[in-house]
């Protein structure tokens, strides 16, 4: 584990367990490595999370969130899910799976779950898939309490507006505006995109 001048990151995060009610978040973390599970679930109950809860594979995730929905429907907060920690699983897609599922499902309070994509893959090529998929973060491995804590403080603390275009929906895939001299090369009109926000 890191030294306490180490954890900014996880102190901000502490910091703020008051306003947030940390304690009352529900998280879902997917990945096939038990080992990962075990580490990912320790860090976050030492952050206070009020409910983690793990499984193995996509399919399972897609058929707890399926379940959980379903009991939430019935106006019981067993059912909710705050936010979701998935392993990108390359050899199976089954990050990508989970999180086409979630971005497309029918229900609000689903398919604008902030989704944080994990991965001991951790290239561009990675990071630009997850977030065209419309992941909300990445998280690369190995894993440490500041940068699960960092990711977590970023859909908390900084969430941003969701857009809707004829191929995608997600967080607002850019980060910062900056002002560009170049050539126009973008074939997506502006009218031809919509910005929905997360939360009011």
């Amino acid at each position: 584990m890191p030294s306490d001048s180490n954890n900014n990151e996880a102190k901000k995060l502490n910091s703020k367990s008051e306003v947030l009610s940390l304690k009352a978040l529900s998280i879902l973390v997917v990945d096939t490595s038990a080992f990962s599970l075990r580490l990912i679930s320790n860090i976050l109950k030492g952050l206070e999370f009020g409910k983690v809860i793990t499984v193995q594979s996509s399919d399972e995730a897609i058929s707890f969130i399926t379940i959980a929905g379903s009991i939430s429907d019935n106006n019981s907060r067993m059912g909710d899910i705050d936010i979701i920690i998935c392993d990108l699983d390359p050899q199976r897609n089954g990050g990508q799976k989970f999180l086409k599922f979630i971005r497309s499902h029918d229900k609000e309070k689903i398919h604008y779950l902030p989704f944080i994509m994990m991965s001991g893959y951790s290239e561009y090529k990675q990071v630009e898939q997850s977030r065209d998929w419309g992941a909300n973060e990445f998280l690369a491995k190995p894993l440490s309490v500041n940068s699960i804590a960092a990711r977590i403080l970023s859909v908390i603390d900084r969430p941003r507006p969701f857009v809707r275009n004829e191929d995608f929906f997600g967080p607002d895939r850019r980060r910062k505006k900056v002002v560009y001299f170049g050539e126009e090369r973008r074939h997506q009109r502006e009218d031809g995109v919509k910005v929905i926000h997360e939360r009011e």
